[in-house]
């Protein structure tokens, strides 16, 4: 049992052994002052009934005086009475209160080693609190990271851009100009024109780019790679007999900018699978 319920029960059961003797005390006082009550009725009665006697009264005439109270003796006694219901009262407010007294000093005990204790624990948790509190910022600060991550990765999941062109022809003679590579065989995206060979970009990032041409031999191949109409890569090549040309470059690109490969000098060329511009998104910003 704790010392919280040992202390209860000790103050319940000094406050009803208390209100037991006061309870005791009244009864017996109420049964004397009933016993006292029926007399007097029975002594008005005999006075009402003049000669008539009461049986169950006894006969004052033939009875020792000694032996049967006067009225002033019954007022005495009634007296009596209330001075000591008076004094019970007195006495069971007084325990009462006493009880009552110890049982608040008691509680007041108990409420300042609660109070205490929950200092105790507010400090302990406190500290707790705020180590949870660092804890739940760290943890916060790494799902917003990965949150970030995720975003990222479902924005470039939205951002595939991947194009791989090739000419229609088999064989051609090409002058300077825009190599308009016409065959569509991947445009992830949709930023390749075929019809006028220009790749448009669509977000802004990094891109890289490729070119393969395979020629005959005896060919002089001079290829550029232009963003905007301006030239981001030069290519030379004197080919002796058949020959492929590749080139890889990589640029960074803002939204809109456009991207082509150019022809500087005429010069004839396998097309159809055999010639490739392609290009894809890296990274977008």
């Amino acid at each position: 049992m704790s010392e919280i319920e040992e202390l209860c029960d000790l103050n319940l059961s000094d406050l009803e052994d208390s209100n037991s003797a006061l309870s005791t005390s009244q009864d017996a006082l109420r049964a004397l002052d009933m016993k006292i009550k029926a007399l007097e009725a029975k002594l008005d009665k005999r006075s009402k009934k003049g000669k008539k006697r009461d049986p169950d009264l006894p006969d004052l005439k033939k009875s020792n005086s000694t032996l049967w109270p006067s009225r002033a003796a019954f007022l005495a006694l009634e007296m009596k009475m209330e001075a000591l219901e008076a004094k019970m009262d007195k006495k069971r407010e007084r325990d009462t209160n006493s009880t009552l007294s110890t049982s608040h000093e008691a509680l007041r005990a108990l409420e300042m080693k609660i109070e205490a204790l929950e200092a105790k624990m507010d400090k302990e948790n406190g500290a707790g609190g705020t180590a949870r509190n660092e804890s739940f910022v760290a943890l916060e600060a790494t799902v917003e990271a990965q949150e970030r991550k995720i975003n990222a990765i479902e924005a470039m999941s939205g951002r595939l851009v991947y194009f791989r062109a090739t000419f229609k022809l088999d064989h051609f003679w090409t002058t300077p100009k825009v190599a308009v590579f016409d065959i569509l065989l991947e445009n992830t995206g949709k930023a390749y024109n075929p019809s006028s060979g220009i790749f448009k970009a669509p977000f802004q990032g990094l891109y890289v780019f490729t070119v393969q041409l395979l020629t005959p031999g005896g060919q002089n191949v001079k290829l550029d790679l232009r963003v905007n109409s301006i030239s981001v890569m030069l290519s030379r090549a004197v080919s002796v007999k058949e020959a492929s040309t590749v080139f890889v470059h990589g640029t960074s690109l803002q939204a809109g900018d456009e991207v082509y490969v150019y022809h500087t000098v005429a010069c004839e060329i396998f097309g159809r699978m055999s010639s490739f511009f392609s290009g894809w998104l890296v990274k977008s910003y």
